[in-house]
């Protein structure tokens, strides 16, 4: 595994680059990966990238720009345009690498960037494939989850940092998680309770983000992207407590041209990153990825 540094307009990103065993023959396809909302790559990111680089493609698996150790200040504000633009650099940079096969970039993208990566492939046009792990899909679907109380909280709150940005102050933060009745973004005790196992010792995460964000997670629906998609899709669902939407995502592979949509009974929402879970979804993944664009 190489740390690289990845170029965007004003900063750089973090990224991890793993390449096969072997490597320095023909050109390999490569697999790009983001970690979902305010996650980060320490966040069992390296599993899947090994998983991929174990079956023979490059994968580089990278921070967005204010989160873990990519650049970007003020620190936890998330912007959906600048993930999207930070998408672009990735899969430009990826094109770019020595021993990549450019015509065969692949996105991966778990939780809020499953959505992110269908936008991207749309945009981009030239996507190999894409697997869409748990995705985040639609931001108006997504309203259900937050009680009335806590969404109409955050809204406040979102009003205040929004005022701060516009001073130039620093950012108003709100926890991203919280114990079962507590205020956070995500207002779910199954995501508090995922912390033990998904944010290792010494993680850059960290549980806080600007409000501002909650004003506009009601308008991001990256699902409808999907019919400019004309690369396989991997949609990949569970099918317990869950923060986001399953008929979103249901939705986003039946309007993608070339859409599959597997579903896994007994799962939730922070299985698929380890132990069974994980192996059930990274296997499918592999295969799905061997049929789409080879090895």
């Amino acid at each position: 595994m190489t740390e690289v540094r990845i170029p965007t307009a004003d900063g750089e990103l973090a990224a991890s680059l793993r390449r096969p065993a072997g490597d320095g023959g023909a050109p390999v396809p490569c697999v790009v990966l983001a970690h979902g909302f305010t996650g980060v790559r320490d966040m069992h990111l390296d599993r899947p990238a090994e998983r991929f680089a174990a079956a023979g493609f490059a994968a580089l698996a990278f921070d967005y720009r204010h989160f873990g150790d990519s650049d970007g200040e003020p620190r936890q504000v998330l912007d959906v345009r600048r993930q999207y633009e930070d998408w672009d650099a990735a899969i430009a940079f990826a094109r770019g690498l020595d021993g990549i096969d450019g015509r065969r970039i692949v996105l991966w993208g778990t939780s809020f960037s499953g959505g992110h990566v269908i936008d991207a492939a749309a945009r981009d046009g030239d996507v190999a494939a894409v697997v869409a792990q748990c995705p985040f899909m639609d931001g108006l679907a997504q309203t259900r989850f937050t009680p009335p109380r806590i969404a109409a909280r955050l809204t406040v709150d979102g009003v205040r940092d929004e005022i701060r940005r516009r001073r130039g102050r620093p950012p108003l933060m709100v926890p991203v998680t919280a114990p079962r009745g507590g205020y956070a973004m995500l207002a779910d005790a199954h995501v508090w309770e995922s912390i033990p196992f998904m944010v290792p010792p010494g993680s850059t995460w960290r549980n806080e983000v600007a409000a501002r964000v909650a004003l506009r997670l009601g308008l991001h629906r990256p699902g409808r992207a999907a019919p400019r998609v004309g690369c396989p899709v991997l949609v990949q669902v569970v099918a317990e407590a869950t923060g986001v939407s399953h008929a979103a995502a249901e939705r986003v592979a039946r309007a993608a041209p070339r859409g599959e949509l597997r579903t896994y009974p007994g799962l939730n929402h922070f299985d698929v990153y380890v132990g069974e879970g994980f192996e059930l979804l990274s296997r499918d993944q592999v295969e799905f990825l061997e049929r789409a664009v080879g090895a």
